[in-house]
């Protein structure tokens, strides 16, 4: 198993954190100030040693049969601050391996204002809602799987944006409705074997509607870009680039079953493609086996990701209130999931198996 100088620190601090919240450490309810955590310590190990599995674009590398402890590791804290009843403010720090670095970089920061009980709006970075599980997607501990499908998920690599969106949230019968309309700019770095590419969106325009009924969550979404550049990919001119999802799932307690499908198209025809996961588990008491089958059709020559699947069997045990311990095995044919490969292994892109193992945490 190999982790490299700039990984220990988060390691460790993960480690040591894994034993802190099993506490039960939180915040003073009657504080104005709100603090808390996440964390996942895992270790991921492959079939092959000709290229290394990375759980998205944004990580410059990854895993191989000799094992790495990066992949998966990271940790997150997070402060919410109520000014009064009609003015917060929420910031949240991610330490992860993404864009080249290890280091805590800043993903949340931005206030928020109650303007109505149906309205707030919020201005700064956040989460950017492309996904059923944005909101959500660093925070293992509150998903069944170790990772989301990256056949879906690493389509789109940002995860924040910095602007401005409105919020409205309502009740129409015994529906829960939530339409989030957002508007800004956004970076970030991708890894094509070993070159750095900077995807940059001057402009972005997202909408985001929820629907929740009983055990029923449904979601439907857009996300348009009217200027994106690549960098270090030589000469591209600015390109249009939307990005559209509709996702469902159902959640009765016991029976847990998941899916979505996504659509991206690029004036450039760089990114076009389609993709759609579907998984499903049972929980019986504290452990919960699932199963994953995801896929990615690239659209066009220009996509330089191709075509490729992943099944996945996995099974989480809750194994004590705030910690869960999970392991996936995982059988790729390959498509954006790998880097560092030999000339041989990104011509044949065979298939191969990836085994990792999850502990996750919250306090």
């Amino acid at each position: 198993m190999t982790i490299s100088p700039q990984s220990r620190h988060l390691v460790r601090a993960l480690a040591s954190l894994a034993l802190f919240s099993t506490m039960g450490v939180h915040a003073d309810e009657g504080s104005a100030w709100k603090f808390s955590g996440f964390g996942t310590l895992g270790a991921v190990v492959t079939s092959t040693d000709q290229t290394e599995f990375r759980s998205a674009y944004r990580q410059s590398r990854g895993a191989d049969d000799s094992g790495d402890l990066g992949v998966d590791s990271r940790l997150g804290m997070q402060a919410n601050f109520k000014l009064n009843e009609t003015f917060s403010a929420v910031g949240q720090l991610l330490a992860s391996r993404r864009d080249g670095s290890d280091k805590p970089v800043v993903e949340w920061l931005f206030g928020q204002a109650a303007v109505t009980p149906w309205l707030d709006l919020r201005a700064g970075r956040m989460v950017l809602p492309v996904f059923l599980f944005s909101d959500t997607r660093s925070v293992g501990y509150a998903q069944h799987w170790v990772r989301a499908p990256q056949e879906a998920y690493a389509l789109y690599p940002p995860s924040s944006f910095d602007g401005g969106m409105v919020h409205l949230h309502s009740t129409v019968g015994d529906v829960n409705v939530n339409l989030q309309i957002s508007a800004g700019q956004a970076e970030a770095k991708m890894f094509v074997n070993t070159r750095n590419v900077t995807l940059t969106y001057d402009k972005l325009y997202s909408v985001n509607l929820t629907a929740e009924r009983g055990d029923w969550t449904a979601r439907v979404g857009r996300t348009q870009s009217p200027k994106v550049q690549l960098s270090n990919l030589g000469t591209l001119p600015q390109s249009d680039d939307v990005f559209s999802g509709l996702g469902l799932q159902y959640d009765n307690g016991k029976l847990l079953v998941v899916s979505e499908y996504l659509t991206r198209r690029n004036s450039a025809h760089l990114f076009d493609s389609n993709s759609y996961y579907a998984s499903a588990g049972y929980r019986f008491g504290s452990v919960m086996p699932y199963v994953t089958g995801s896929h990615i059709e690239a659209k066009g020559s220009r996509n330089a990701g191709g075509s490729g699947s992943t099944q996945a069997v996995g099974v989480r045990w809750d194994a004590l209130k705030n910690v869960a311990i999970k392991t996936q095995l995982e059988r790729l044919k390959p498509t954006s999931q790998y880097v560092h490969y030999t000339t041989a292994f990104n011509a044949n892109k065979p298939k191969f198996n990836v085994l990792s193992v999850t502990a996750d945490f919250v306090f």
